[in-house]
């Protein structure tokens, strides 16, 4: 089998790539900034801005590691162009590539995502995903580290423990920002910028566990002592609210069955992650462009019920929505703005038909999608 990193330099090479250019993340009235990213593997780069409502929360944030036997730790970086960034097309994520980080064997793609959950509340979500890339075991910690200015002020912040991670709360406007982790193995918080020199200046730094603080002007990580064994990968995930999120889980867009072509071939859903509290934009590709896909909304039948000669249902039906009319080319797209409530764990299945002159029958279906609701 070859090596996942020659895979991944492979498709890096064919596929057409955004430059280190600063991104802004927007939904609604949600915003997140990056201002600069850490450009060495000691840079204590990686400020930001965070606001929900006109008002900055955040100044720096980003992503560490240590390698077991390191002496220091290391800011995932920019040196050597190493590090490439895709913005999306609705320009509320971005995602973060590293084939090989600082050609350490292992290479990391964080997803960043920003959503309105009301008119003055917002969450700020990632997704580090990191990949084994050579023939030996990796044992190293990560760290997602967070300075927060809550109100835009430092030095008057208090935190303690709440579900899933740590409540920060700015001393004069009262203002909280949650700052939590899928499943870490220690959290901290600390003042300015003790921590930041402890997981920068030590080797394998582990977290006190300590996340009472304050007032003071705070800072704090989350931290993943993990091993990952050749070719295998693991996702750690970190988000900052500034309201409590619905649930600890990770929100996720998945497909299964076959669709069933149409007069623009097979048609193809838009695989946005459905966060709780939020407006999901339900998007199917390469319709027919005026017709207006009917969806069944339900449970899975994952073999599928075929219905000759109209094709194969893969949901039992419980409710049904109305799309828009597909528009013209090049995507004959459809997209149902979505609102999705405050589940925990949640997970709904959807299949869509349209009257097509170019499918059999003239009616052409989606594929299956399932939306699994989360914070993360």
């Amino acid at each position: 089998m070859r090596n996942l990193l020659s895979v991944a330099a492979a498709m890096l090479a064919v596929v057409p790539l955004a430059s280190q250019s600063l991104v802004t993340l927007t939904d609604a009235n949600a915003s997140f900034a990056y201002t600069s990213y850490a450009t060495t593997p000691t840079s204590l780069a990686g400020l930001v801005n965070f606001s929900s409502a006109g008002t900055d929360h955040a100044y720096q944030n980003w992503w560490y590691y240590s390698v077991q036997g390191d002496t220091t730790g290391t800011a995932f970086n920019t040196a050597g162009g190493q590090m490439t960034v895709l913005p999306s097309g609705d320009g509320r994520s971005a995602t973060f590539q590293w084939g090989n980080v600082d050609n350490r064997g292992f290479a990391a793609v964080l997803e960043h995502c920003v959503y309105s959950t009301g008119t003055t509340t917002g969450v700020s979500t990632q997704a580090m995903t990191l990949t084994n890339g050579g023939a030996n075991p990796v044992t190293m910690m990560v760290y997602c580290y967070l300075d927060c200015d809550v109100s835009g002020s430092a030095g008057g912040d208090t935190s303690v423990a709440t579900p899933g991670g740590i409540k920060v709360t700015d001393g004069a406007s009262l203002q909280d920002v949650y700052f939590l982790a899928d499943a870490p193995t220690a959290s901290e918080s600390s003042t300015f910028a003790t921590l930041r020199g402890n997981i920068l200046n030590s080797g394998f730094y582990q977290p006190t566990g300590n996340v009472a603080f304050g007032p003071g002007d705070w800072t704090g990580a989350h931290a993943w002592n993990i091993t990952l064994a050749p070719s295998a990968s693991i996702t750690l995930r970190a988000l900052m609210s500034t309201a409590p999120t619905a649930s600890n889980g990770a929100a996720g867009a998945s497909t299964f069955g076959a669709a069933k072509a149409g007069t623009n071939g097979l048609s193809g859903w838009a695989l946005n992650r459905p966060f709780s509290n939020s407006t999901y934009a339900l998007t199917l590709n390469n319709g027919f462009t005026g017709s207006a896909p009917v969806v069944f909304l339900g449970t899975p039948v994952p073999s599928g019920l075929p219905v000759p000669p109209f094709g194969t249902l893969y949901v039992n039906v419980l409710a049904t929505v109305n799309m828009p009319a597909f528009g013209a080319g090049p995507n004959f797209s459809s997209t149902l703005p979505l609102p999705i409530p405050g589940l925990v764990g949640g997970a709904l299945s959807l299949q869509a038909f349209w009257l097509d002159p170019g499918a059999s029958a003239s009616l052409a279906h989606s594929d299956a999608l399932t939306l699994q609701f989360g914070s993360y």
